[in-house]
């Protein structure tokens, strides 16, 4: 799997794979979502099964 942020330290950096379509210098929106994601997890304790409601 290809890594799109990798861990420093407390932060992250973003890898050229996670250029936006429109231009390599603005990350794409699906990337920095799951990173998001990714922080609310850690910091609850579970994952997440649903963010809004759907239908």
């Amino acid at each position: 799997m290809t890594a799109i942020f990798i861990p420093e330290g407390n932060l992250f950096r973003a890898t050229e794979h996670a250029g936006g379509p429109w231009s390599p210098d603005m990350l794409q929106g699906s990337a920095t979502t799951g990173l998001m994601v990714r922080e609310i997890e850690r910091r609850n304790g579970a994952a997440i099964s649903r963010t809004c409601p759907c239908g």
